[in-house]
């Protein structure tokens, strides 16, 4: 039977997004087993920062340096997954450690499909975010050549990842995935399920102020990036007829990104002096789980009108915690999830009038009928904090046996199972100095 490795770097270069509430989930779940001692959080310096000594005590928090920071952020995916190989590689040796864990392993498939390899076989296992080559079996798929040849070129990527004695697990934050892989990729039984975890829901609090009588309120939260599709919302405010305008309410609370920061507030003066009938607030800062609880309570309808987007998403997420309908791509994994669980409308987002369409709609009951039929709670069935922990310790501590028992059950095998054996050897930790 496979022993544990001793020690397990958890590896993530990238401060923003679902960094800092994973590894709370990660970090808790060691406490709990008695492992964090057994646990290396080599992650950007400002996630480090912001972790607080009583969860990490026990555990390693090793920041990146500025130099490997820049690097496994710079360029590429490509570029910028060899980055994060070559520097968990590194310190591999010099934190003592027996296997590497990345939080966001997706862009680390190029290093695995070349067949690179960590010193000592040490074993590799991560989160994969956006997994599309199962997306021709969605309803409304609908991509265009370009993003088939990019579709096509990620397969690849997996295919050969999976061929690399090296990756033990592949955890698929899409629950669609994993049994597709397995049925048509060999070694496809090294792709697992793993539930995005649900937030937990707060206590209402009162920071905003309250919406206007008799207004259908729609709400577009998070981080506003180009994906978001704020721009698209704001032109489709444009289309929508005056009386409509006079019946909603839109809040956008979030940072806008400078990226788009020039157009987003270009085209929303252009609505606002073009149709002054427009109740539209936009909170263009971060906004704390408090605020949000409030505004996710005082909303009608959430609006997750993403631009092709690839993946899971924490948006749908926290709307079905609060059992509010969405307005959300008829593309991809989340289109599939609105239909699947009936979470709300699924729509061209990408087209302007559509999305007018689908906004008149809202309007005029509020989602009131889809928000009554939806299965909220068997979507969100699962996404629990502790069981997404222990899921995690279990690959990145390499204790669930995968390379032995489960990867090699895929659909191309023939006759008999084939046991791989991918011991890591173990390095013991005398003399070595521990990096603070």
């Amino acid at each position: 039977m496979q022993t544990d490795p001793r020690r397990a770097i958890i590896f993530e270069s990238d401060p923003r997004g679902h960094a800092r509430e994973w590894i709370r989930h990660i970090l808790s779940a060691a406490g709990r087993q008695g492992v964090r001692n057994r646990l290396v959080l080599l992650v950007a310096r400002d996630l480090a920062e912001a972790l607080p000594a009583t969860l990490t005590g026990g555990a390693d928090v090793v920041p990146l340096t500025p130099m490997e920071q820049l690097w496994c952020t710079s360029g590429s995916a490509v570029q910028q997954g060899f980055a994060k190989w070559l520097v968990a590689r590194r310190r591999l040796t010099r934190l003592a450690a027996d296997s590497v864990f990345f939080l966001g392993i997706d862009h680390v498939l190029a290093p695995l499909a070349a067949d690179c390899r960590m010193p000592r076989a040490a074993p590799v296992s991560g989160i994969l975010f956006r997994p599309t080559a199962h997306y021709d079996e969605f309803e409304g798929h609908g991509e265009t050549v370009k993003g088939r040849l990019k579709q096509k070129f990620k397969r690849d990527l997996v295919l050969r990842a999976l061929r690399n004695p090296g990756l033990t697990s592949l955890m698929s934050l899409d629950p669609y995935f994993p049994d597709h892989a397995q049925k048509t990729m060999p070694g496809g039984g090294k792709v697992v399920s793993v539930d995005d975890p649900a937030p937990e829901r707060l206590a209402t609090a009162e920071t905003f102020c309250g919406p206007l009588e008799d207004r259908t309120r729609f709400l577009l939260f998070g981080e506003i990036t180009e994906r978001k599709g704020a721009v698209q919302l704001i032109e489709a405010l444009k289309q929508v007829p005056i009386s409509l305008l006079r019946s909603i309410e839109v809040t956008i609370a979030g940072r806008v990104d400078p990226h788009i920061q020039e157009r987003f507030y270009r085209h929303l003066r252009e609505l606002e002096w073009g149709r002054p009938e427009t109740h539209i607030r936009v909170e263009d800062a971060w906004i704390s789980d408090e605020d949000l609880s409030a505004l996710l309570t005082q909303t009608d309808v959430v609006l997750a009108p993403y631009q092709t987007f690839v993946g899971s998403s924490g948006v749908l997420i926290r709307a079905a915690q609060y059992r509010k309908p969405v307005i959300c791509q008829e593309f991809g994994l989340l289109g599939q999830f609105v239909r699947d669980f009936g979470l709300g409308l699924a729509t061209d987002t990408s087209d302007p009038s559509k999305l007018a369409q689908a906004l008149e709609l809202a309007a005029k009951d509020r989602l009131l009928g889809a928000a009554g039929a939806a299965r909220f709670d068997e979507f969100l069935k699962g996404r629990d904090a502790n069981r997404f922990g222990n899921q995690v310790l279990q690959a990145a501590l390499f204790r669930s046996r995968l390379e032995g028992e489960l990867a090699s059950l895929d659909a191309f095998a023939i006759g008999q199972k084939k046991m791989v054996t991918a011991g890591p050897r173990l390095v013991t930790r005398s003399g070595v100095h521990r990096v603070k």
